[in-house]
């Protein structure tokens, strides 16, 4: 396939698959952009693969948070264990213009994850870390209904959590903020609370909905749905059916382990 092409192909200008394909010119490009042609890759592999982004249960409930976020504002907190499709449901829902996804990392220091922000949002991000957020900050009191997703916020340290919770501060409900993350996120922000952290104990009680922990294994429904999606056209018996949907009932208690068994 040419270069034109594939640009076409992916939704971007040539322009831009050329600065991909230079790393010269990598610092051109804006997180947004690195994580839309991600997400427009997954689903080209998916629909040439056969797979699929189902609305599970977990996506529902993220949707539904990330919905109320873009609505009234204000800070969320969703957490739960790996593979439970926080990050691929958050990138699904970053395609909508006024998403803005952000991947948290462990080395991350404050003015890394401001300019990381600021990638997310395509607006200038060389500064001091005042600068940034003086940027984030007049970005969201520009726009209204924009949603901050901020996907693995346990990695952080702590000195960025004082960020996050500024940001707010500054914003009010101008704007929402969704934070994602594994169940140690949710036990490191109770624990700093407890022992008077700074600006723990004010993160915590600015989180709007008090159960964070409600995303689940994939329930027997949706194995069931999977299973039946998977195996459509095969001469399949009903008790080899349900023998099978038991089976991968008890050893799937994640996606990622249900998408790869054989």
């Amino acid at each position: 396939m040419s270069q034109n092409k594939t640009a076409d192909k992916l939704g971007i200008s040539p322009a831009t698959l050329s600065a991909i394909y230079d790393t010269d010119k990598w610092g051109q490009l804006s997180d947004q952009m690195w994580n839309e042609v991600d997400t427009r890759l997954a689903s080209i592999t998916n629909a040439q693969s056969g797979w699929q982004i189902r609305e599970t249960d977990n996506f529902s409930t993220i949707k539904a948070i990330v919905k109320t976020a873009e609505q009234t504002g204000g800070l969320y907190c969703v957490t739960g264990e790996t593979g439970l499709g926080k990050t691929v449901t958050l990138k699904a829902l970053a395609q909508e213009p006024n998403h803005h996804y952000v991947l948290c990392e462990y080395l991350m220091q404050p003015r890394q994850l401001l300019a990381a922000i600021c990638r997310g949002l395509d607006v200038e991000y060389v500064g001091k870390p005042q600068v940034l957020l003086d940027n984030i900050c007049r970005f969201f009191q520009q726009k209204r209904q924009q949603v901050l997703l901020l996907d693995d916020v346990g990695k952080l340290p702590n000195e960025c959590y004082r960020v996050i919770q500024l940001i707010y501060d500054k914003l009010g409900e101008r704007c929402g903020i969704v934070l994602t993350g594994t169940n140690y996120l949710k036990q490191h922000l109770l624990k700093c609370a407890a022992a008077d952290k700074m600006s723990f104990r004010e993160l915590v009680r600015r989180i709007r909905n008090k159960e964070w922990g409600l995303l689940k294994k994939p329930s027997p429904k949706e194995i069931a749905t999977f299973f039946d999606a998977v195996t459509a056209g095969d001469a399949i018996e009903k008790q080899e059916r349900t023998a099978c949907v038991k089976y991968l009932a008890t050893v799937c208690t994640e996606y990622q382990r249900l998408r790869d068994v054989p």
